[in-house]
């Protein structure tokens, strides 16, 4: 859908923290999708909303639906959109 040759900047925001040697997975992940480390934000367990404003975020898909909720009441102009996937939670 979306993809960083389409003129589209994808950035990670995740509430991980930043430590390096928990997130071999998500670098990985970005690696593949065509991420630049540098757009790759942790907010260290805080919600997402504040970073996602702070860098012009357009549209923001997330498995949380706490996340999606204040996304939706602080950043009005973000689309927020819920994902959820079956196998992960099962």
């Amino acid at each position: 859908i979306l993809s960083s040759n389409k003129n589209n900047d994808i950035f990670i925001v995740t509430a991980r923290t930043s430590r390096v040697e928990w997130n071999k997975d998500l670098f990985s992940v970005a690696e593949y999708l065509g991420v630049f480390k540098e757009n790759i934000y942790f907010t260290e367990g805080s919600y997402k909303w504040e970073i996602l404003q702070s860098l012009g975020i357009d549209l923001h898909f997330d498995d949380d639906r706490e996340e999606i909720k204040l996304i939706r009441k602080n950043c009005p102009k973000m689309a927020a959109i819920q994902i959820y996937d079956p196998e992960f939670y099962d």
